[in-house]
This record gives structure tokens, sequence and C-alpha cells, in this order.
């Protein structure tokens, strides 16, 4: 395999195909409901608390609330 189709299938990884580790700061770049991520919350930023099974569990800056967000509508930033 190359190394472009092993980034490919690495579900772990942002819009920019950055790996997200547990602890990362986030930031939601993308827009659908349907994967965690609503436009109300769109350039709001965020750590990741863990994973799930295809999703990470980010806690939002100002919320206490847990979110389960797919990676690819997040991008990592610097804390």
């Amino acid at each position: 395999m190359s190394a472009v189709r092993d980034r490919r299938y690495d579900r772990w990884r942002d819009v920019n195909g950055t790996p997200v580790p547990v602890g990362a700061r986030v930031e939601q770049t993308g827009v659908d409901a349907r994967m965690g991520a609503p436009r109300s919350r769109r350039h709001q930023r965020g750590e990741v608390i863990s994973r799930g099974t295809t999703r990470l569990r980010v806690r939002f800056d100002g919320n206490e609330t847990l979110v389960s967000i797919r990676p690819h509508v997040v991008r990592m930033v610097m804390a």
C-alpha cells in the first residue's frame, strides 16, 4: 500500500489529513448536522477527550457537554 492510500483510510485524521490524538485542540470547520457538526458551532474550538468507534468526543470551550463529531469536519489547532 502506498502512503497516500494509508492516509485516506485513517479515520482519525482531520480535514487537512493531520492525525488527531486524544488531548488535541481542534476547531470545527465543516457543517454537517448528521456528522455532529451544526452550523451554530462552526469555528468553535475544543479539546478531544476520547474516541468512539467512528467519532471524536470533544468538549468545546465554554460547554461541559461532550460532543461526538466526525474527524473530517474539524482541524487541529495550536493550544
